[in-house]
């Protein structure tokens, strides 16, 4: 399921997470579940900016980006793009 929340698209197919999103307002994009359970993927198109660290760093962590030493929130980011 594909759900927008501010500017940021979310991916995921895991129920605790859509209702987590929805709570927060997000909105539901596309129905279809488009990844594995249990992962949750930030589109390429999102505004980076709108992240917390730990969800840059677990976008790192899934797109297999090196992140030691990157602690800063700029930082992340930089390796993001």
């Amino acid at each position: 399921m594909r759900l927008r929340l501010d500017n940021l698209y979310y991916t995921t197919d895991n129920p605790n997470k859509i209702l987590e999103l929805q709570e927060l307002g997000a909105e539901i994009v596309d129905g279809e579940v488009m990844v594995d359970e249990d992962k949750t993927k930030i589109d390429d198109k999102s505004n980076l900016e709108n992240l917390k660290v730990d969800e840059l760093e677990k976008l790192c962590d899934e797109k297999g980006i090196d992140r030691s030493g990157a602690t800063k929130k700029a930082e992340l980011i930089e390796l993001l793009k």
